[in-house]
């Protein structure tokens, strides 16, 4: 053929035609290939899994539950505390959120100071219900320090220190203290131990 002569022509289409084929028996050259490799290697392929999160309603139904979503500066709230112990006050650093119940759920642990001398009037402790109200689990009606105590030999418990006087103490300063401490029985806090023990501060 002569050289200025053009040669056969392509028909149109057929170039896309052919890189498709190709492209298409590559990958399934490619499948074949790691598929001889998982069954000689023994890797298995698998398909992922998304990791299972609570959902939103879920979230909030338990925070609902938990005392913190009580406001003990409502007088609503509050007010019926300071009627039962006819007087004191409600510092927001002596209340403790805590599950001393077992139920997985924060308990709030709300301590009544005289704002004198007196020392702490007793302590009312809250859970919540399904819909966040306070539900009221019970009142420590024993004047003195009254704390929760988190960490060492007892958790969880509920701590009432007193002051036990010997005849010749000053009023600032007993030889001995009385300490009670108290638990959740499923129904109610009851005293588990009640015992007198030296000041450790004289």
């Amino acid at each position: 053929m002569p050289a200025n002569m053009p040669g056969p022509r392509t028909p149109a289409g057929a170039h896309t035609r052919a890189r498709r084929t190709s492209g298409a028996l590559l990958g399934l050259a490619t499948i074949a290939l790691f598929a001889a490799c998982s069954r000689g290697t023994g890797i298995s392929v698998s398909p992922s899994t998304a990791t299972p999160t609570a959902s939103p309603s879920a979230t909030a139904a338990a925070a609902a539950q938990s005392a913190r979503s009580i406001d003990f500066k409502s007088a609503a709230v509050a007010g019926p505390i300071i009627d039962h112990f006819k007087g004191g006050q409600i510092p927001p650093e002596r209340i403790v959120y805590a599950d001393l119940t077992g139920d997985r759920f924060d308990d709030a642990f709300v301590v009544v100071e005289s704002g004198g001398t007196a020392g702490d009037l007793g302590a009312a402790v809250f859970s919540a219900d399904e819909g966040g109200k306070p539900r009221l689990l019970g009142y420590i009606d024993r004047a003195g320090k009254v704390e929760v105590r988190l960490s060492g030999p007892v958790a969880g418990v509920i701590a009432v220190t007193q002051g036990s006087y010997a005849p010749a103490d000053p009023q600032c300063c007993p030889s001995k203290l009385r300490e009670i401490i108290l638990q959740w029985d499923g129904k109610q806090f009851v005293v588990v131990t009640d015992q007198v023990i030296d000041n450790p501060r004289r």
